[in-house]
């Protein structure tokens, strides 16, 4: 089996999985520790700002943990903040960290970042702009949903949980443009074959709305916030999302699986880089 033929293989089986979604029940976590990762630069104010805010909402304790000294290297340091952070329930951690939010240009999250979302347990805020009202947006989430079932539950979990009685939860699936493309190419550009390709995709999509959008409404009935659910054909799946987080005024949210390579995981990097707004990280 040729590259191509692996690819398509790949976004099929992930449409595939969306078709034996089950009956889905939420559990909300509990967020009662909470530490802020600081790293002395300008984006320390905008971060402890996000983290206060969450704490007031959850009634958490806070903790800060300080800087890592001059000197260490990034492995250093994220060991150093590993041991720190791993009995909270969430952490805040600037990106860039250790350096002011203009020193790298916009493609680069830092070495401590990217080896922090690979290395560490814990669901982190990651902060990458600075934010005039943070506590306003902690309302408002936007799930990256993914097709595979257990990606989503999680997810969807802290995003009912930050929404609470009056917010929103946006769930947003994509379809990314690439997948498209190469379907269409391997297919020939046959209309009937294309057409079959398209209505699997519907078949996928009903899956999904029939298994964690409908245990999400099912909160939104008992909790009381608005649901969405949508399915964006063709897109950049983490532009979709930074785009769709900026004009609710919200955040992100992503689960991924926190090993090198793992395409979750290099879609959560790109989320990131691509958004204005913080992007909640769930390591599964």
């Amino acid at each position: 089996m040729d590259q191509e033929d692996k690819d398509v293989d790949e976004s099929m089986g992930l449409f595939e999985a969306a078709f034996h979604a089950r009956h889905v029940e939420l559990s909300q976590p509990q967020i009662k520790h909470i530490a802020v990762l600081h790293d002395d630069s300008d984006q320390d104010p905008t971060v402890s700002l996000l983290a206060l805010a969450t704490k007031e909402l959850f009634g958490a304790s806070l903790t800060d943990i300080p800087a890592p000294v001059l000197g260490m290297d990034a492995a250093e340091k994220v060991a150093l903040l590993r041991q720190s952070s791993e009995e909270m329930d969430l952490v805040f951690i600037p990106a860039p960290f250790g350096e002011d939010i203009g020193s790298l240009k916009t493609q680069s999250l830092s070495s401590v970042v990217d080896l922090f979302l690979t290395e560490a347990r814990v669901p982190t805020f990651v902060v990458r702009q600075p934010m005039e009202e943070p506590k306003s947006l902690l309302h408002s989430p936007v799930v990256l949903l993914d097709w595979q079932a257990r990606f989503q539950g999680i997810a969807a979990s802290f995003a009912c949980l930050f929404a609470g009685k009056n917010g929103s939860v946006d769930l947003l699936a994509t379809i990314d443009p690439t997948t498209m493309t190469e379907m269409e190419a391997l297919l020939g550009g046959d209309k009937d074959d294309m057409a079959t390709f398209r209505t699997l995709v519907r078949r996928a999509e009903t899956r999904l709305s029939g298994g964690i959008v409908s245990a999400v409404q099912n909160l939104e009935s008992e909790i009381g916030f608005d649901c969405r659910f949508s399915v964006q054909e063709g897109v950049n799946s983490a532009r979709a999302c930074a785009n769709q987080a900026h004009e609710n005024n919200g955040f992100a949210i992503c689960a991924y699986l926190s090993e090198t390579g793992s395409p979750s995981l290099n879609r959560l990097r790109d989320l990131i880089l691509e958004s204005q707004q913080p992007v909640l990280c769930l390591p599964i």
